[in-house]
């Protein structure tokens, strides 16, 4: 069981950057595989996926060098 629980706490770190969209992309099918065959993570992902759902849909708008410096 232990060996389990370890195997867990090493995905939630990749489960939220997952739910973030910037897991890389080599590493999405394993953490897919676990989501797939733990229910406690699929658990924990859907939670972390709606907290992190507000930030992943906004768009990040940033400046360019004239609107920095533009001192009109």
């Amino acid at each position: 069981m232990k060996w389990f629980l370890n195997r867990c706490r090493r995905q939630r770190q990749n489960l939220c950057l997952l739910a973030s969209g910037v897991l890389p992309k080599q590493e999405v099918a394993e953490v897919e595989n676990h989501l797939a065959a733990c229910s406690g993570c699929r658990k924990y992902y859907a939670e972390i996926k709606m907290t992190a759902l507000p930030f992943t849909s906004q768009t990040i708008h940033q400046p360019n060098h004239d609107q920095i410096f533009d001192h009109s």
